[in-house]
């Protein structure tokens, strides 16, 4: 994803290839970053269910922590 984003930062498939970037990171536990991008799509209309979605099962993760 890091890599069509850098060719192609504004392209048609830009925002579905951000929010795919942001599940990827979520796999990879980089959860700080994936929260930072998905925070950006929960304040706007694409994907902000999803996103909110998302970003209530990662507080609830670091919740469950010890």
């Amino acid at each position: 994803w890091d890599r069509y984003l850098a060719a192609a930062p504004n392209g048609s498939l830009a925002p579905e290839a951000r929010y795919n970037r942001a599940l990827a990171l979520i796999r990879l536990d980089r959860t700080a970053e994936a929260r930072a991008v998905l925070e950006e799509f929960a304040r706007g209309s694409y994907r902000s269910a999803e996103a909110r979605a998302l970003l209530d099962a990662l507080a609830r993760d670091a919740g469950a922590r010890p």
